[in-house]
């Protein structure tokens, strides 16, 4: 009885070594699982700080690429910025050179008339042409006004011209010296945008191929290049023949022989 007694007492201390060795084991199995897990964490870690420390690698090649173009796009510019003044020095020569030529030929009629003619103004009947309304005095004096550099007023004069007459063939010319009248005063974004009005109203207006010349121009003096190009390409592809071509070939070359200097 003593015996079997004791055997009782002992099962208790039995289940328990056994369930503890059991828990032993099975924590040092999620110890080593857990080990595991952090090996694998780590070498995560070390790949992603390799894969960081290329693309810093990457962004300082960049940064110092960018420093060294830097300043050839400067001198790019500086170059285009030139060569525009050049073109706008032509451009008011020739605009000088038309009023001038139109001023002959409204005076060419009346020095070839004959001497009987030559009468007292007051009784002669107004020539259609002469009247201080019409649409062709107002826009030749709008444009005198440009011409003296009054470019406020000038633009005043434009616009209500445009006002009067908006379906008048003058009336995209008078828009295109808007726009002008704001380039030279080197409000390239607001001369860009009343230059596209040329375009909005008519693309194959007569002065459609000079305002989109002249956005461009207006695109390099703020600074993007590529624009510029893009739009002088147009104007080469969609108006060929026209004056505005010619110079937009000028200026793609000039910008070619540019980019290849800076290299």
């Amino acid at each position: 009885m003593k015996g079997a007694s004791a055997a009782v007492l002992l099962l208790p201390l039995v289940f328990t070594a056994c369930a503890t060795r059991g828990s032993v084991t099975l924590a040092r199995a999620e110890i080593a699982a857990l080990g595991e897990e952090i090996e694998a964490v780590r070498r995560a870690q070390d790949k992603i700080a390799r894969e960081l420390s290329a693309v810093v690698a990457q962004l300082r090649e960049a940064e110092e690429r960018a420093a060294a173009i830097g300043p050839r796009v400067d001198e790019q510019v500086e170059a285009m910025r030139k060569l525009a003044e050049r073109v706008d020095g032509v451009e008011a020569s020739l605009a000088r050179a038309r009023t001038v030529g139109e001023s002959a030929a409204r005076e060419a009629p009346r020095a070839m008339m004959p001497a009987m003619a030559a009468v007292p103004e007051r009784v002669r009947p107004p020539e259609p042409g002469a009247r201080p309304d019409a649409p062709e005095q107002k826009y030749a004096a709008a444009l005198e006004v440009f011409q003296a550099r009054e470019y406020g007023q000038a633009v005043l004069d434009f616009l209500d011209f445009i006002a009067r007459y908006p379906k008048h063939q003058l009336a995209s010319n008078a828009q295109y010296w808007i726009g002008e009248a704001y380039y030279v005063q080197r409000d390239y974004r607001q001369a860009t945008l009343e230059f596209q009005k040329v375009l909005d109203a008519d693309t194959r207006g007569v002065k459609a191929p000079d305002a989109l010349l002249k956005i461009g121009l207006c695109y390099v003096s703020l600074h993007q290049p590529t624009r510029a190009q893009e739009l002088w390409q147009q104007v080469v592809r969609d108006y060929p023949d026209s004056e505005a071509a010619r110079k937009a070939r000028t200026l793609i070359h000039a910008r070619g022989v540019s980019s290849r200097r800076s290299r």
